[in-house]
């Protein structure tokens, strides 16, 4: 049975650590997930989980296998947080790294970097993941919810990068649903490796 997650129909759902959960119209082949190293009293929550998943090709043909990331560095904005950030980037390229070559990689979720901050403009040239959106100036996916204020003065952290030949339909923000994030929905196309 499919659970629902907000106004769509999930019938496959992947928990990882923490809070995060990877939730899929797709079934899954595997799933693996790498949590960062913990230093002593490091109440940190941050880490990243790959699944992968397993796309049937219409008209027939193989699946295509891609690497899904559920992605979520240290925030900056904490004490030693770059240098948590800069570690858990890091780490995330390194995964992305052993990806074979030629097989699709998505990774999305709450990057805690603004499409111009140095250390996500590195990760995407190391990484050869493209930012994935449909607006110039990209909509804001986190706002300050504690000081009340309107979600349009936030920034926006909360992205979808791809790697292969995928393709952006369509990118939506929001509603709220109760987090100082706003959700993040898209429609990806994804065509079969040559």
């Amino acid at each position: 049975m499919a659970r629902q997650h907000g106004a769509f129909a999930v019938p496959y759902r992947q928990a990882g650590p923490g809070r995060l959960v990877v939730a899929s119209r797709l079934a899954f082949v595997s799933s693996f997930v790498r949590e960062p190293k913990r230093e002593p009293r490091d109440d940190r929550r941050h880490a990243v989980q790959r699944v992968l998943v397993s796309l049937n090709v219409a008209g027939g043909g193989s699946p295509t296998l891609f690497a899904l990331y559920n992605v979520h560095p240290a925030t900056p904005r904490l004490k030693n947080g770059q240098q948590h950030q800069v570690k858990d980037f890091s780490m995330i390229s390194r995964m992305v790294g052993t990806e074979p070559k030629g097989r699709i990689v998505i990774a999305a979720g709450d990057f805690n970097a603004v499409p111009a901050m140095p250390v996500f403009v590195s990760f995407r040239a190391m990484t050869g993941l493209e930012l994935l959106a449909n607006d110039t100036l990209a909509t804001p996916t986190r706002f300050p919810k504690e000081l009340g204020l309107p979600s349009w003065l936030g920034v926006p952290i909360d992205h979808i990068t791809a790697r292969g030949p995928v393709t952006l339909q369509a990118r939506t923000v929001g509603p709220a649903l109760g987090s100082d994030h706003l959700p993040v929905v898209a429609d990806l196309l994804i065509d079969s490796p040559q």
